[in-house]
């Protein structure tokens, strides 16, 4: 498969350094114009764990759009699929699957073994994936960044940046709106089980539609979200913030929370559009336009959503959330926060 707008530099495909270490960082990048809004250690080096999914997925949407694959295209599953570390799906060798699931398990359980399906997919083999994965980083010009797995299980040559996660969050974004509501999907079912999302952010933080979550342990909590308010215009304001490193998801989120909504304050951007999540990736690779329902963004203090991100970690599941959703609050049109 050739990418379109890829130059093959193999001369820069070169192992990154093997020295990176668990970092605490972050970058809030204004997505319309890619302006920095904050930063810390945004160019040190650290492990992207399964932030490294987006660059899959980047291929993945890529192949979609030209043709090369189609949502209901089936992958064979190999044995190396199936050997991977969790978190995966649990596949069996041998069966296939669609690139639709494949998408899914990617986006909402981050599945390892769904990653290797993709790359041997699209590819032929994980390792010819990893080097396209490498020139389309250098091709986005995240020159920080090298890849040694499709998954982001953990390998010692397997780094990243802030930065460059954020400039690979907003190429997803612009190269393939037609794809963007996956991000926001709670759920998705395989097999007759069901699966939830680690992203929280997209029950705690109004706005938010995404993206990736990651962990491993030399890497620490990783996260990379897209937030969208509107003003009272409903003009959007758009942002992507990276944290990385932290030692608890809660934490992390936290800091998301903590990064974004000074600056969605500030522009004024108190209003969002709603999505019920069992709505979430309805339209994934469809151009219908489904009627907005806007919702007033509830400003909390820090304390107040510290508490919040607490209660919901320790105290709701998924499925209840879901089924919150679903009564007379839906009805009444408003949107549980």
């Amino acid at each position: 498969m050739k990418l379109h707008g890829i130059i093959i530099l193999s001369i820069l495909c070169v192992a990154a350094p093997a020295n990176a270490k668990r970092v605490h960082a972050y970058v809030v990048v204004d997505v319309q114009n890619k302006r920095i809004l904050a930063k810390k250690n945004a160019n040190d080096s650290c492990h992207p764990a399964s932030l490294t999914k987006k660059m899959t997925l980047y291929l993945l949407f890529d192949a979609l759009k030209k043709g090369i694959v189609r949502l209901d295209t089936k992958f064979r599953i190999s044995e190396h699929a199936v050997s991977q570390r969790p978190s995966k799906l649990g596949l069996s060798a041998g069966e296939s699957i669609s690139v639709r699931k494949v998408i899914e398990a990617l986006v909402v359980k981050s599945a390892n073994d769904a990653a290797v399906v993709a790359a041997e997919g699209l590819a032929g083999s994980e390792e010819a994936f990893v080097t396209r994965m490498n020139e389309t980083a250098r091709s986005l010009k995240m020159y920080n960044t090298h890849f040694e797995n499709a998954s982001g299980i953990q390998h010692p040559k397997q780094v990243t940046t802030a930065k460059d996660m954020a400039r690979l969050a907003i190429s997803l974004l612009r190269a393939f709106p037609e794809f963007a509501s996956i991000f926001a999907l709670r759920t998705f079912k395989y097999n007759g089980n069901t699966y939830y999302t680690h992203n929280h952010l997209l029950n705690t933080l109004q706005g938010s539609n995404g993206i990736k979550t990651g962990y491993v342990d030399a890497s620490g909590y990783n996260v990379s979200a897209s937030i969208i308010r509107y003003d009272e215009s409903h003009n959007p304001v758009h942002l992507v913030c990276v944290v990385m490193g932290h030692e608890s998801p809660i934490k992390r989120d936290q800091e998301v929370i903590d990064l974004v909504e000074p600056i969605l304050i500030k522009r004024k951007a108190f209003f969002y559009k709603a999505v019920n999540p069992q709505d979430a990736g309805k339209n994934f690779a469809s151009q219908t336009a489904t009627k907005s329902v806007w919702g007033r963004a509830a400003v909390r203090t820090k304390d107040g959503t510290k508490l919040l991100l607490e209660q919901f970690e320790q105290r709701h599941s998924m499925s209840a959330y879901l089924n919150a959703f679903t009564t007379a609050r839906l009805k009444r049109g408003r949107v549980p926060f």
